[in-house]
């Protein structure tokens, strides 16, 4: 994928796939040159042997799928970035995913239209709630 924004578009779609009412999206851009980017929902959320695998692209729980590349390489994107992926339940059901990017490294990916895509998603989707903040710290 060419940009976070993309990225992000991914995991919503993983969210409003497993039911999900309510998506956060909140960019935290830190005083120490890490930007942070953290999709939490409401939806089914997953198992501790799909949270344990969810970023291997081998692993997948779609029908008809081989692979599973979102996360993988979401994952891959925070590495050469000099930051992790981490993927936990939610504080009451669904799944958070946080994302860390080192600002400053020279391999970050662009942010893309963050904006814009979650224009599309709230017209497209209505009837979910989809929050959008970005936070200083």
């Amino acid at each position: 994928m060419e940009d976070l924004s993309l990225h992000i578009m991914d995991i919503v779609e993983n969210s409003l796939r497993a039911g999900a009412e309510h998506i956060a999206v909140r960019l935290v851009d830190k005083a120490n040159h890490i930007l942070v980017i953290e999709v939490e929902d409401d939806g089914r959320g997953m198992n501790e042997e799909t949270l344990k695998n969810a970023a291997n692209p081998f692993y997948t729980t779609k029908n008809g799928k081989r692979y599973g590349l979102g996360l993988s390489l979401l994952s891959q994107a925070c590495e050469d970035a000099g930051g992790r992926l981490r993927i936990e339940k939610g504080r009451t059901k669904g799944i958070k995913v946080i994302a860390s990017f080192k600002k400053d490294n020279v391999d970050i990916k662009p942010m893309g239209n963050i904006d814009k895509t979650m224009r599309v998603f709230r017209a497209l989707h209505p009837e979910v709630h989809i929050s959008f903040e970005r936070i200083n710290t």
